[in-house]
């Protein structure tokens, strides 16, 4: 009878600690969502903020008129860009950094002390480089569970993929 009991108690152990699982997944998924988005927003305005810093210095370190415009064409759409995702990030309880990251911080540096057609090759190529990695952040979070989120990956994919083709058509390597 001590036997029987021991089981009964065991089973009603284990199907407590399942349902306090279960109950508990919920939870974890939603922060799992925070976090992607979270990690989302940073990536992204990290770019952002990248291409207007990189862009700025373009515009006037550049020695070629195309390569100026289209700098001065990113920091205006760059600009309004990162105001619109800082303003989603806001309303979602979510931050935007206040600076670039180590690696931004090192290439704008690196492009500070090139010259010439060295700035210009170095700028183009970052910007090709840098367009392409948003397409990828962009592509990877359309599935994410956020309806102004999902919106700005929608509005933002096109322009980002117009300024790859602006960058790649721009003379040099």
């Amino acid at each position: 009878m001590q036997f029987k009991t021991f089981w009964i108690v065991a089973l009603a152990l284990t199907a407590g600690i399942a349902a306090g699982a279960s109950a508990e997944t919920p939870d974890s998924s939603k922060q799992m969502n925070m976090t992607s988005k979270a990690e989302f927003v940073q990536k992204a305005a990290q770019g952002g903020m990248a291409e207007v810093e990189l862009s700025r210095l373009a515009a006037t370190r550049s020695a070629s008129q195309d390569v100026k415009k289209f700098a001065a064409r990113m920091v205006s759409e760059h600009t309004k860009n990162n105001a619109d995702l800082a303003q989603i990030a806001r309303s979602e309880g979510l931050t935007v950094p206040a600076q670039l990251d180590a690696d931004h911080l090192a290439l704008k540096e690196k492009l500070a002390n090139a010259k010439g057609a060295d700035f210009d090759r170095l700028y183009v190529q970052t910007m090709r480089g840098d367009h392409t990695d948003m397409l990828h952040l962009l592509d990877g979070a359309k599935d994410i569970d956020d309806a102004k989120l999902k919106d700005y990956v929608a509005s933002t994919r096109p322009v980002v993929a117009a300024h790859l083709k602006m960058a790649n058509e721009l003379t040099g390597p």
